[in-house]
């Protein structure tokens, strides 16, 4: 149920979805053949911990609602490290990786895999609608995913 959920459409009700991080995880998962899931727990928090400046009040909007992390802290970049901590603490509790290093993945294949993942749509505008990613950006990424 949450699949068919996800992937309809439907949480993009009123809003544009942003999807960038399942494109850079699919090029993840081609290279090394490791399973969707466990490539989204390492590439999600490194896009976040990538993106976070574009639009900061959203990622401490989904830090207080999503992991009750205090507005206590008196900086908003805080909360959101805060935040990503918590998240791949979680993901761990669950087993699964947050870093490429934990699945056995170094730096030998990161900037083909950022050039293929645009290489396959229009690059030229880049990828993600949160914030246009290119070859550049990908890369840096999956080096924050190390």
């Amino acid at each position: 149920m949450a699949g068919t959920v996800a992937h309809n459409n439907l949480l993009n009700t009123g809003r544009i979805g942003d999807w960038a991080s399942h494109d850079i995880e699919h090029e993840l998962s081609a290279q090394y053949d490791i399973a969707h899931g466990a490539g989204l727990s390492i590439v999600f928090p490194a896009w976040m911990k990538y993106v976070y400046k574009t639009d900061i009040d959203k990622f401490v909007q989904f830090a207080v609602r999503v992991f009750d992390v205090s507005l206590a802290f008196d900086d908003p970049e805080k909360i959101v490290f805060e935040m990503i901590a918590r998240l791949e603490s979680w993901y761990r509790k669950m087993g699964l990786p947050t870093r490429l290093s934990d699945v056995g993945i170094g730096e030998e294949h990161l900037r083909e895999m950022a050039e293929k993942c645009l290489a396959e749509r229009d690059g030229r505008n880049g990828l993600g609608n949160f914030r246009a990613l290119h070859v550049e950006d990908i890369y840096r990424i999956y080096k924050l995913a190390l």
